[in-house]
């Protein structure tokens, strides 16, 4: 926790400095999610493929949680058939495209006491829908405390927030169990991925270039997700802000078409969630 408050202590941020300054950050960040919001409708609307469908799981989620809009699932399970086969919820809104369960409960049992849980899709499934199993807490910590050694360990990691923050909507674990856990991931995300050299520098000397751009981007999102406030310093919204192409994406030169899908939509949520919070505070 100590490396948490390092960074905010270093990264002056508009909530702490003046409503005005918090003002023209909003507009920044409306401006940003407009641009993205309008390239995602006339991407739908073309005939272009994407390299990660995995992406389309979260847009009408999100559309659902931050623009209160009634999203016709149907309409991206159309076009992409692979998404009747996948469930994504978060804070209790879901992708409306299956209803049955993914699995049934002594599955989901066995599969923990065997730890046959490698899969990260399973994991983020279990706690989205942990209301429906009623695990107890040492079943699900076993889920939470998984180490991921694979090649997408990075990710793995940074979507135990994701993990967390369902199992707490859905109150499943306890506020104590929670807290202790979002302290650990504050630590953990700053000293990994934003209290670095890398992320230092960029910020000193104001240029967004940093290595596994996509990674970063996802790490300062579940910072915010895991943060009430508004506590993201303006340099680093900056970095990602000034990362946006003129289209409303985020295409980094080093990434391929699949990390460069992942970032746009990670960075999108990223800045409606900075956006609510600060409509939050009656921010105009």
């Amino acid at each position: 926790m100590k490396t948490f408050f390092l960074i905010i202590g270093i990264f002056f941020n508009c909530y702490i400095i003046s409503a005005q300054t918090c003002a023209e950050h909003n507009i920044k960040l409306n401006f940003a999610t407009k641009k993205t919001l309008t390239y995602y409708e006339q991407f739908l609307k073309s005939n272009e493929k994407i390299g990660y469908l995995e992406t389309f799981i979260l847009y009408p989620v999100l559309q659902r949680k931050y623009i209160n809009k009634k999203y016709k699932d149907s309409t991206l399970v159309n076009k992409f058939e692979d998404l009747k086969r996948m469930i994504w919820c978060f804070d209790g809104l879901c992708l409306n495209n299956n209803k049955n369960y993914y699995l049934q409960k002594n599955e989901i049992i066995s599969k923990i006491k065997s730890n046959e849980i490698a899969d990260n899709y399973f994991r983020e499934t279990v706690c989205a829908l942990c209301s429906q199993y009623k695990l107890d807490s040492n079943q699900l910590k076993t889920i939470l405390d998984f180490n991921d050694t694979t090649y997408f360990n990075k990710f793995s990691l940074l979507h135990k927030v994701l993990q967390l923050k369902n199992l707490n909507y859905n109150k499943c674990i306890s506020n104590e169990i929670y807290t202790r856990y979002k302290t650990q991931l504050l630590d953990t995300i700053c000293k990994l991925y934003i209290n670095t050299n890398n992320v230092t520098f960029a910020v000193q000397n104001n240029n967004n270039n940093i290595s596994d751009f996509d990674a970063f981007v996802e790490a300062v999102l579940m910072i915010s997700l895991l943060d009430d406030q508004p506590n993201i310093s303006d340099e680093l919204i900056a970095i990602v802000l000034n990362s946006q192409n003129q289209v409303g994406n985020w295409q980094i030169e080093e990434q391929n078409v699949k990390s460069n899908e992942h970032t746009t939509l990670v960075a999108f949520w990223l800045l409606l969630n900075e956006q609510q919070k600060l409509k939050i505070l009656n921010v105009k």
